[in-house]
């Protein structure tokens, strides 16, 4: 069976929001992480992109 559509390209855009900025390169590394734990990137012989966007979000005290 050929498939009529071909995805050369896919571009994940992650939004992870954190509460301190000291977590930011644990945030990297997690992204990381899910590029190569991708199903659609082990599924097809495409390539993968990230472009996140980490928010870093100070929580207030109560």
């Amino acid at each position: 069976m050929e498939s009529r559509f071909l995805f050369k390209k896919f571009i994940l855009k992650p939004i992870l929001k954190i509460a301190e900025p000291k977590h930011v390169e644990r945030a990297i590394k997690v992204i990381d992480m899910s590029k190569e734990n991708c199903r659609a990137a082990k599924a097809v012989s495409t390539l993968i992109s990230l472009e996140p966007n980490i928010i870093v979000e100070a929580r207030e005290a109560l």
